[in-house]
């Protein structure tokens, strides 16, 4: 995860999954997602990439929480944009679907909202952005442990209020002074870049 002023979510979306032919449904607490023959490699791929920086999300989950990442632009435009698995593979940003460095434009994020919930993954992937709220680099069981303990902690109002903050438009320094992240950052051992 990044802990500087760039977009969190760049560092959230860096890696990949594998494909099986059919529809299929990926899914953590919630519905899942009902996901095309054409759609799950790029879901596979994606969920892998971002594996490494999002230890709250367990692996069965990662092909949802990588549908969802797709479904923020959809498959079209990210094969419009020369997206292949293949290529997430080897290094994947959110700014390779075509999503602006500034942060996700309104309807990309309820799209993406959207399908979250419906992984059952937005108290996860909400507590995954703790370490850009950070001083530390929170790397390994140190991350899991801090990220496992926050989404615990998030109610799942927080949780969407949290996502809408750190994806959307918002200022860095707005995001990194997360009103509600920012407690949960300190209750759970993590050392925040402002004190609310």
């Amino acid at each position: 995860m990044s802990s500087g002023g760039g977009h969190p979510f760049r560092c959230i979306v860096g890696a990949v999954l594998i494909a099986s032919t059919g529809a299929c449904t990926a899914g953590g607490g919630g519905k899942g997602l009902d996901l095309s023959k054409d759609e799950r490699p790029y879901a596979v791929a994606i969920g892998r990439a971002i594996a490494k920086d999002t230890p709250a999300i367990a692996r069965r989950d990662r092909t949802c929480a990588g549908g969802a990442i797709l479904r923020t632009v959809g498959l079209a435009k990210a094969r419009a944009r020369g997206l292949t698995t293949e290529k997430v593979a080897r290094h994947f940003d959110i700014t390779d679907l075509g999503v602006s460095e500034k942060g996700m434009t309104s309807a990309e994020l309820e799209r993406f909202m959207d399908a979250l919930k419906r992984c059952g993954l937005v108290r996860e992937l909400a507590a995954s952005l703790a370490p850009d709220a950070s001083t530390e680099s929170l790397r390994g069981s140190k991350a899991r442990k801090i990220e496992r303990c926050i989404a615990g902690k998030l109610s799942d109002k927080e949780a969407e209020r949290v996502l809408r903050l750190q994806l959307g438009r918002a200022d860095p320094e707005e995001r990194r002074a997360d009103p509600v992240l920012i407690p949960k950052l300190k209750a759970c051992g993590g050392k925040p870049y402002f004190v609310p």
